[in-house]
């Protein structure tokens, strides 16, 4: 990986900018300064499911329901 790469990582760049390690408009440079690769991209078609990640959420609550009820019932054994 090149340095340029490393130092403009996207996750992490904000916080180089806000540190003083990266200018800002250094930066902006870098990204102007980027190959255009969009023509290798290619098109996919994708299906979503409704109501997926909202069935996890609640399966996810059940089982942390019955974990603190374990964790409940751990701490009463421990009192007797």
């Amino acid at each position: 990986m090149s340095d340029d790469i490393a130092q403009y990582d996207k996750r992490t760049i904000d916080r180089k900018i806000k540190n003083g390690d990266v200018e800002e408009e250094d930066y902006e440079e870098y990204l102007e300064d980027l190959e255009d690769v969009s023509d290798n991209a290619e098109e996919i078609e994708a299906e979503f499911e409704v109501g997926v990640l909202e069935d996890d959420d609640k399966e996810g609550d059940d089982e942390e329901a019955s974990d603190e009820e374990a964790d409940d019932d751990e701490d009463e054994d421990e009192d007797e």
